[in-house]
């Protein structure tokens, strides 16, 4: 899951925007 693209780019915005938003789109993607 790690090396799943979308999740790599979810990592990446988490560093750029707000760490509140990372982990809801984490939440959101790990479902």
């Amino acid at each position: 899951m790690a090396n799943d693209p979308l999740f790599i780019n979810i990592i990446k915005s988490s560093r750029s925007r707000s760490n509140a938003s990372a982990r809801n789109l984490k939440q959101r993607y790990l479902g």
